[in-house]
């Protein structure tokens, strides 16, 4: 991981307003790139950036890399010499290149800084570049902490507040209508409608289960046919059990959800549901007349004609006939219908409810959103 993210090349991209906020930034010479302010600071100058990698991947032929290791200095072979030097020297150019970026970032004044330790610097840092290079032309004089060198460019041009070349002036008789009428008011977007989210209704007795356990227990249900179908057989109940272990639940509630789900994932006839090819807990966005909407489908079952939308119910006591069905899960599948046919308008579109407490997968037929 840390090798794909030191060699990629995304960049991030920063906000070119934040240039006249009255602040200082602090960021490294790769992030400034692009960037400019009236005064840079350059506080460390003094370090070079030595070889830091173990294994490096070097060329063998046209189309084949291979990953050398670079042993200690002790049993360096000539070979491995050879490559850390050449690594090394990347590494300075590299270093000489981000020296010409950090000297173009100010647009009055720079400072340049060194922070010099107890170990003796090298003479090809920063610092040294820079001074070798300047001190001919510079001024120095003295401060509290030793003697300062100063390089000035005066300016030898006046300002003249003058308009630009290509400016004009018109009246406001000559401007278009559009450019002295306001801009219509625009329509505030209609509220993203999460089907899963309508209000259910209490099906099992409160007296049984609070709301908030009711709520836990459907979640982890949830969770749990999420993954674990798709570990072998054997592994199953394992899995079942390592997630509930993450879980605040008595011996009885733990044993009450696994048993629940073991009795699904044992069904064959809900094979199918859980084969390979299908998928689980599936993001769906999509418009509905005027309305948008955004929701999560427990199981997605796709084939060339038909696709199966499947949504897990926890009730306890769950209706054994359709025309029982609580309207608000009616409309929920009804929207998943809805937008599930705009991406497959040829597929026939399936909408289940799957009782967990009774296995019973019941099929919602004519539903309209």
């Amino acid at each position: 991981f840390l090798a794909w993210l030191e060699s990629g090349e995304v960049e991030i991209k920063r906000d070119l307003d934040l240039a006249n906020c009255n602040e200082v930034r602090i960021m490294t010479v790769h992030g400034s790139k692009g960037l400019q302010a009236p005064i840079v600071f350059l506080p460390d100058t003094v370090r070079v950036p030595s070889l830091k990698e173990r294994i490096i991947w070097t060329s063998v032929e046209d189309d084949v890399n291979l990953p050398i290791w670079l042993p200690p200095v002790n049993i360096d072979s000539p070979e491995t010499l050879q490559l850390k030097q050449s690594a090394q020297n990347k590494l300075h150019e590299e270093y000489r290149r981000l020296l010409y970026v950090a000297l173009t970032r100010a647009e009055d004044r720079i400072y340049i800084c060194g922070w010099r330790t107890r170990r003796q610097t090298e003479e090809d840092n920063w610092y040294s570049l820079i001074s070798r290079a300047f001190k001919p032309l510079a001024t120095p004089f003295a401060s509290d902490n030793g003697e300062v060198l100063r390089f000035s460019c005066p300016q030898e041009l006046s300002i003249v507040n003058s308009p630009p070349k290509n400016s004009f002036t018109v009246s406001a008789s000559e401007l278009p209508a559009w450019a002295t009428t306001l801009p219509p008011v625009e329509q505030s977007l209609a509220a993203t409608h999460s089907p899963s989210q309508t209000e259910m209704p209490a099906l099992q007795s409160p007296v049984q289960m609070s709301q908030d356990s009711r709520f836990e227990r459907g979640k982890l249900i949830h969770k749990i046919l999420q993954y674990v179908p798709g570990l072998p057989t054997d592994k199953q109940e394992e899995g079942c059990r390592l997630i509930l272990q993450q879980h605040d639940l008595s011996g009885p509630e733990r044993e009450g959800i696994l048993n629940s789900v073991l009795a699904v994932l044992a069904d064959q006839s809900f094979a199918y549901i859980f084969a390979k090819d299908s998928k689980a807990e599936v993001s769906i966005g999509g418009r509905i007349g005027d309305r948008p909407i955004s929701g999560q489908i427990d199981r997605l079952v796709v084939t060339d004609s038909t696709v199966t939308v499947v949504d897990y119910k926890t009730n306890h006591n769950p209706p054994t006939r359709i025309t029982d069905v609580p309207e608000a899960y009616i409309q929920q599948m009804a929207a998943y219908k809805a937008a599930l046919q705009q991406v497959y308008p040829s597929h026939k579109i399936k909408c289940m409810l799957l009782w967990t407490a009774t296995l019973q997968l019941m099929e919602l037929d004519n539903l309209k959103a």
